[in-house]
């Protein structure tokens, strides 16, 4: 073997060594690289898990587990589940929801679930229909039917005007016996809503790096500031959207077409929404509350009438409150009205103020009323009466009596052209009942 050909197989040796190490090199920062990934995506899994078990944590706690209750709140529970790791939770009531957030930290890995928590109907409220007034029985009439349980008072339901004879089908569906007056603790409910009426302060009350001012309407500016309290004098008319605020206004607030209110808490003598936006937002209105189109997934409460009109799209979320009470002149502040046909989402509650119900003060008008043509996706709820006819429920009824007029006929405890049947969506009922529950983290 001559000189150059030992150069040239030397030359190929070396060029062959510095590939194969540069095959070496990327290889091992590829396997590098997938381990990397590979351990940031389990870590980034094992945070969410933990995040997930802060949410269950909060369920335990809220089941009255452990010394609680439905209304526990924290600022910031922390627990380390076997030195795996930590969750930190923090709860906060929203009305008859609470705000909650659930953060789970596995090493340097974070993840974090949070929303509005409401909760499943309890277990109390697993018919379709109950109607407390001693009246009992029931007429189903122009098709209407029940898909679930009933209770009556006592009777049974009929197809006929002054029947004596049960629909066949309904006789072991049908149970006769007294219920409340509603599912869950009346009292409680009321006391809610006068706290959150309450919640109104003096100007010279709150601090000074949390007061704002202002005259009729707010700046441009006034509602997009880092504060987190704003108090606002005279009328309010929003101009821009806002998000996790709270105002508090000594006068009359409107909150117009195209404004959207993220995680908005607002406190007013009267509220009035046309075509806006709301999302996990906080209405409370001294008086009544006007809902006119738009998109709403919030709470609205108040002590008189709550309107809902021109077929606004309502969430899973919503909740639609009232705390009927007696005025000065003795007649009773208004109910809740459905003036719309466009599928509904929610929760309603009429209920009158306790101290007139012990007083055996009662008002003569129905409590919540809705339009015929109506489709409700969830459950209406009052001590009193409701006026339905001609639409459909899924999810259920728990009222006093049903009382409505139909071809110049008025009934009592009467079905007229109405389907109740099980709800297929999940719906967020609000955190009050008694346990066992189950939370439910609504979204937007």
């Amino acid at each position: 073997m001559n000189r150059n050909s030992s150069g040239y197989i030397l030359y190929t040796l070396l060029i062959l060594s510095s590939i194969s190490f540069i095959i070496f090199l990327v290889t091992l920062y590829s396997i590098r690289s997938a381990l990397r990934t590979t351990s940031s995506a389990c870590g980034i899994a094992q945070a969410h898990q933990l995040a997930q078990s802060g949410i269950a944590r909060a369920e335990f706690f809220l089941n009255g587990n452990d010394g609680h209750s439905i209304s526990w709140e924290t600022d910031n529970y922390e627990e380390h589940p076997g030195n795996f790791g930590s969750i930190k939770i923090s709860i906060k009531k929203i009305g008859f929801y609470s705000r909650i957030l659930s953060i789970g930290q596995r090493k340097m890995y974070s993840d974090s679930l949070s929303g509005l928590a409401g909760r499943t109907v309890p277990e109390v409220f697993k018919h379709a229909m109950v109607l407390t007034s001693v009246s009992g029985g029931c007429l189903f009439l122009e098709n209407s039917a029940v898909q679930g349980t009933v209770v009556l008072h006592h009777g049974y339901i009929t197809n006929k005007p002054h029947g004596r004879r049960p629909i066949p089908g309904y006789e072991k569906k049908t149970f006769t016996f007294p219920s409340p007056d509603v599912p869950f603790d009346s009292l409680a409910y009321a006391n809610t809503i006068q706290l959150l009426l309450k919640d109104n302060p003096p100007e010279d009350s709150a601090p000074d790096h949390k007061r704002r001012s202002t005259t009729t309407n707010a700046p441009k500016d006034s509602l997009v500031t880092s504060e987190k309290t704003l108090l606002i004098h005279g009328d309010l008319i929003m101009k821009n959207p806002v998000s996790h605020k709270k105002i508090i206004v000594n006068g009359n607030a409107h909150i117009p077409s195209d404004i959207s209110c993220d995680a908005l808490w607002l406190h007013a003598r009267s509220i009035s929404l046309s075509g806006a936006i709301s999302k996990h937002s906080l209405f409370v209105a001294d008086n009544g509350i006007t809902i006119t189109g738009g998109y709403h997934n919030s709470q609205f409460i108040a002590t008189d009438s709550i309107i809902i009109s021109e077929d606004p799209i309502l969430g899973r979320a919503n909740c639609i409150a009232v705390l009927r009470k007696l005025r000065k002149d003795s007649t009773f502040t208004g109910g809740i009205y459905v003036k719309s046909t466009r599928e509904l989402k929610g929760t309603l509650i009429s209920l009158i103020d306790p101290q007139c119900v012990a007083l055996k003060r009662v008002p003569y008008d129905v409590s919540i009323s809705i339009t015929p043509g109506f489709y409700h996706k969830g459950y209406i709820i009052t001590d009193h009466d409701i006026d339905i006819q001609k639409g459909v429920i899924e999810g259920g009824i728990w009222v006093r009596s049903i009382l409505t007029r139909y071809n110049s006929v008025s009934y009592t405890n009467a079905l007229i052209g109405v389907i109740i049947k099980p709800l297929k969506e999940e719906i967020s009922f609000p955190l009050i009942g008694d346990p066992p529950l189950k939370v439910i983290i609504a979204g937007h």
